[in-house]
């Protein structure tokens, strides 16, 4: 018995073809068949290649013929490249919309109003209306980004040295994130409603220890806190202290303003949806 040298393989005056497929066994001239290991450099079993694209056995030549071979390389290569710019326009998009979206919520900042039931220096706005459209149709990150760009702008026009911008800014990420994220994971009419509720919630609960602990402690610097406590005493005497007069004003406000802005998106976003990703 001779063992495998070269290209050739000679046993008993037999020639193996070099481009044959190689032995996996020989015959020793005994009763039996004795296995052998063999090298396996140049031989490519077909029970791993399975494991690969088939764009690589095409390049490399092995199952299919060269023309076939340039033509599904090809096909491959255009719908990567094609997959590519795809995501690219929907990046260049997305980032667009959620700028354009950032400056609508600017200017509905600028226009807020005085509610009667509420102290004076409390503004009602709808600036986070923009946020949540965003949060639906590009996500939560896109809606906290729309939250950002209105408090940014504001900053220059501010009157509270950047706090008021900064709770607002908490507060709108907390009533976006929720709402966003939920509706992400159930899509649909049912999912979108849930996730806002939650979300105008989250932002009303958030609203009592942010105004108790940053907001109220630094207009107390400019006003005196007896002042401020007056104000809510004026539309409702039983009012004691600040904790009160949070719980029982500044949280039902805001949670009332968040689902404003629910009702809002659900009136018009069925009708915008199809312009914001770009179906029409």
């Amino acid at each position: 018995m001779k063992f495998l040298t070269g290209s050739k393989v000679c046993e008993r005056g037999h020639t193996y073809n070099s481009k044959a497929p190689l032995p996996n066994r020989c015959d020793s001239g005994t009763d039996g068949k004795v296995r052998m290991k063999e090298d396996v450099t140049g031989h490519r079993p077909a029970a791993l290649l399975r494991h690969f694209p088939r764009t690589v056995f095409c390049v490399s030549g092995f199952f299919m013929p060269k023309t076939n071979c340039r033509r599904s390389f090809a096909n491959f290569l255009k719908g990567l490249i094609c997959k590519m710019e795809t995501t690219k326009k929907l990046n260049v998009r997305k980032l667009a919309l959620t700028a354009v979206l950032g400056a609508v919520a600017t200017v509905l900042m600028f226009i807020s109003f005085s509610v009667p039931i509420m102290p004076s220096f409390i503004k009602l706005d709808l600036s986070e209306l923009p946020a949540l459209i965003a949060s639906f149709a590009f996500g939560p990150v896109s809606g906290m980004a729309v939250c950002f760009i209105k408090n940014l702008v504001n900053l220059p026009f501010t009157t509270t040295s950047g706090v008021g911008e900064l709770c607002n800014f908490l507060l709108g990420a907390a009533f976006v994130l929720p709402a966003g994220l939920l509706y992400q994971m159930v899509k649909g009419r049912r999912g979108a409603l849930v996730g806002s509720f939650i979300g105008a919630a989250a932002m009303a609960l958030l609203s009592l220890p942010i105004n108790y602990f940053v907001t109220y402690p630094f207009y107390a610097v400019f006003m005196p806190m007896e002042a401020i406590l007056g104000m809510y005493k004026a539309i409702n005497p039983a009012v004691e202290n600040l904790f009160q007069a949070l719980l029982w004003f500044n949280v039902p406000f805001t949670f009332v303003k968040g689902l404003l802005s629910v009702a809002i998106t659900f009136a018009v976003y069925k009708k915008i949806s199809p312009i914001l990703k770009g179906q029409r």
